[in-house]
């Protein structure tokens, strides 16, 4: 196989078949997919039988070790010279996989990331979290930096140089994506945008989940705080910066909601600081990895 694609899962039956479907309208012939239930019930897990011969399907069945873990045990299964990471919450776009394989490189071993929107415009939730998301690339464009970090649900490696560096750090429960595109530069690799490459995403948030989310964002910064050649300046600068950015990105980018969407990025904020200390006294305590 030319392409291999890895979807790690956990118990979301619905999502993983509609992500299937959605990747089978024009999947290429030379392509296969591996679908890694991240320890979920068995009696969940949805019957795939009828993508098989149309994705070249693999399903593998793991002990619950969170997504990286899922990820690197598909890597491992992978037979093609490219490899793409999506999640089963994801609906790519015609052309989505072609697009991310072609713009792979091998020597000197270049990986990819996509452009990704919000697939449920209706629930604010998942409308702040991916508006996050894009303020952070904005604030890269804004000031002329590099891109430092693509999110695994839409990202491509040429797989043996992956495979040397070693895959996903399976520390990491979540941000897992940005401690590798990290480890990936550091390396002396490229890493860049493919915006033609284009999916949706449709993560079921609630406030809990929503709350859940950004808290955990906040505990891994404490954790990249001990990573040699972080930039805490730049970090802090960042979320000063963030009025002027919602700002730009409101005028350029009309939405409905706006009112709402600040008070939950004032939300994001806050458990974003809340994970940040729980995470810090958890290293000085020696709790966290």
């Amino acid at each position: 196989m030319r392409i291999s694609i890895v979807i790690p899962t956990l118990n979301r039956a619905g999502p993983l078949q509609a992500c299937l479907e959605a990747l089978g309208v024009d999947f290429p012939t030379d392509a296969e997919v591996i679908v890694v239930s991240d320890g979920g019930d068995p009696q969940r897990f949805p019957d795939l039988s009828r993508f098989e011969g149309r994705l070249n399907l693999k399903i593998i069945h793991a002990a619950h070790g969170g997504p990286a873990s899922a990820r690197n045990i598909g890597l491992e299964q992978t037979t093609g010279p490219v490899v793409l990471f999506l999640d089963d919450d994801c609906l790519p776009a015609a052309g989505w996989v072609e697009i991310m394989a072609a713009a792979v490189t091998q020597d000197p071993p270049r990986a990819v990331g996509g452009k990704t929107i919000n697939g449920l415009p209706e629930n604010l939730y998942a409308t702040t979290a991916q508006l996050i998301l894009d303020l952070v690339e904005r604030d890269q464009q804004n000031r002329h930096y590099p891109e430092f970090f693509f999110p695994s649900n839409n990202i491509a490696f040429p797989a043996l140089a992956l495979k040397r560096l070693g895959g996903f750090d399976t520390s990491f429960r979540t941000c897992e994506d940005r401690e590798l595109c990290r480890r990936w530069k550091q390396s002396g690799y490229d890493l860049i945008k493919v915006p033609e490459a284009l999916l949706k995403h449709a993560p079921d948030l609630n406030f809990s989940r929503f709350w859940s989310k950004c808290s955990s964002y906040g505990e891994v910064a404490a954790k990249f705080r001990q990573h040699p050649g972080e930039d805490w300046a730049l970090v802090f600068a960042y979320h000063f910066r963030i009025p002027s950015l919602l700002r730009q990105e409101f005028r350029e980018n009309p939405v409905p909601g706006r009112l709402r969407i600040i008070l939950l990025i004032m939300v994001w904020e806050l458990a974003n600081l809340v994970g940040y200390c729980k995470g810090y006294f958890k290293r000085g305590r020696g709790d966290q990895r």
